[in-house]
């Protein structure tokens, strides 16, 4: 078994759509499995697709008083079967260029876990993924989170995942990181309470 600490890249992913804006979202399952993850001694890097305040981002987006505010948007092709909706559909988040770029720049991981949310962004974390794999062709992805649960089938066949995951990313946390890194995870405090949980991690953000 191996004792070395792994490396594990979280990514939250793009939303693709004909309307977002942010109120207060917060990839919250991500940020946990991330908490559970530096507690046990892994080490973690975070890279968010919907970073509103990104670096490269050349000027302030508009924030309100309460931290509402609008994602950056990027016109692109609308789905199969909507092309004549008569609606712009948008890709929310960072530049690809940017996202890219971050990619480059974090340390190779040895798995990269990805989140989804809202079923119908399910193109948004399947382009996040292409990309990932176009930098890490050789590092696995796992992806969780409520698209990946509720439409388990369609995430397996439609995205690059190497595996996709149904339900709280903590009860298949031990047995994914000694499956794909060979580390021997300690599973104290993932019996399912959630008040035995550490807090979210939103220092990454």
């Amino acid at each position: 078994m191996k004792t070395d600490s792994p490396h594990i890249l979280c990514i939250n992913p793009w939303i693709h759509d004909f309307a977002a804006y942010d109120f207060w979202a917060k990839p919250l399952g991500l940020l946990t499995l991330a908490a559970i993850l530096r507690e046990k001694g892994v080490t973690v890097s975070f890279i968010d697709c919907l970073d509103r305040f990104h670096p490269k981002e050349p000027k302030a987006m508009k924030v309100l008083w309460d931290g509402r505010g609008p994602f950056r948007k990027t016109e692109i092709d609308l789905p199969k079967g909507l092309e004549n909706c008569g609606k712009k559909f948008s890709r929310y988040g960072i530049k690809p260029q940017w996202f890219l770029a971050d990619l480059k720049e974090t340390k190779q991981p040895d798995l990269v876990f990805v989140t989804s949310l809202m079923t119908y962004w399910a193109s948004g974390v399947k382009e996040t993924i292409e990309i990932v794999k176009q930098v890490y062709p050789d590092v696995p992805v796992v992806l969780g989170g409520i698209y990946a649960s509720l439409c388990h089938d369609h995430a397996k066949k439609d995205t690059l995942a190497d595996l996709v995951i149904k339900g709280p990313g903590e009860s298949h946390l031990k047995k994914i990181i000694r499956d794909f890194t060979g580390f021997d995870l300690d599973d104290s405090n993932l019996s399912g309470d959630l008040d035995a949980l550490p807090f979210p991690a939103l220092d990454l953000q």
